[in-house]
């Protein structure tokens, strides 16, 4: 790769003001980038900061990046389409204004430096390599009995691999409830209307058959996840991501209903694969404090 002097770059300034008071305040988080972490540093006021994966943005932020040909992706809450900042960028600082609630909370600071380990543990070319050699028939998010709650929903599953998968879904009654076939390491239901009591899913894959209780209950005999984010003005995606890592981090019992939260964002998201793919291994972010 080829260095070049570096290139100050950020998003195109928006028209409006921004007042001293909004300085400061997060209005967005980093997506994903398409190189080293070090090739992107965060200037903040007087202070140069790195760059993970959720790394937070604020108003007055000016983003440098060591190599022209980089990209980063940023998800400023205000706007519905991501931002990508490149060399073709102005040297601006970030001027969108933040949203009316404050939405960087303790639990999405948390599961933002959860993700942001994951995204660099997944960089490292000799920890992806040993995640490579896994049994292709592999489901660790299956190895011990899970517990999700009752409701309508679209039940995920995820494997190790992309070898295909049948997956079949019992009842307390012994009855098929809904089975099909997924690729490429993860399946998708119908929306179904789950009612409390213990089921069995079992996953096919080659010569491989792995069958685990699922124990369904009712939503309040879930844990109450961490208030802060039941709050008002939070990012869905964010919201669901951070869900996801919470209760994850509680009990392995829950990494099932935990990967519920993400896989449905993990074609679209960055963070939400990293978590995705993280739960499907078998892995938990460590808890709070």
């Amino acid at each position: 790769m080829r260095w070049l002097a570096p290139v100050l770059i950020a998003v195109v300034a928006a028209t409006c003001r921004v007042s001293a008071q909004e300085t400061g305040r997060e209005i967005g988080y980093v997506e994903s980038f398409d190189k080293k972490a070090n090739v992107f540093v965060l200037h903040r006021g007087g202070q140069t900061l790195p760059i993970d994966a959720l790394t937070p943005v604020r108003t007055g932020d000016r983003i440098e990046v060591l190599d022209a040909t980089a990209k980063i992706v940023l998800r400023l809450v205000n706007r519905a389409t991501p931002v990508t900042v490149s060399r073709g960028n102005l040297d601006t600082p970030l001027t969108d204004p933040p949203p009316a609630h404050p939405f960087w909370t303790p639990t999405i600071a948390w599961a933002a430096s959860q993700i942001g380990k994951l995204d660099r543990d997944d960089r490292e070319q000799v920890a992806a390599s040993i995640r490579g050699s896994a049994s292709g028939g592999a489901v660790p998010l299956l190895a011990l009995a899970q517990t999700l709650p009752a409701g309508r929903q679209s039940l995920s599953i995820g494997w190790i691999g992309t070898a295909p998968a049948e997956i079949r879904l019992q009842g307390p009654d012994g009855k098929d409830v809904t089975s099909g076939q997924g690729t490429a390491g993860y399946w998708f239901s119908p929306m179904l209307d789950l009612a409390p009591g213990d089921f069995v899913i079992e996953v096919k894959i080659g010569a491989t058959r792995v069958r685990q209780l699922v124990t369904v209950v009712p939503a309040t005999s879930m844990p109450d996840i961490s208030p802060d984010l039941k709050q008002d003005g939070l990012p869905e995606p964010l919201r669901e991501l951070a869900t996801a890592a919470w209760l994850a981090a509680r009990d392995q019992r829950f990494i099932l209903a935990a990967f519920q939260h993400v896989a449905p964002f993990a074609r679209d998201s960055s963070p939400a694969k990293l978590l995705a793919r993280s739960l499907v291994r078998g892995e938990r972010p460590l808890p709070p404090g």
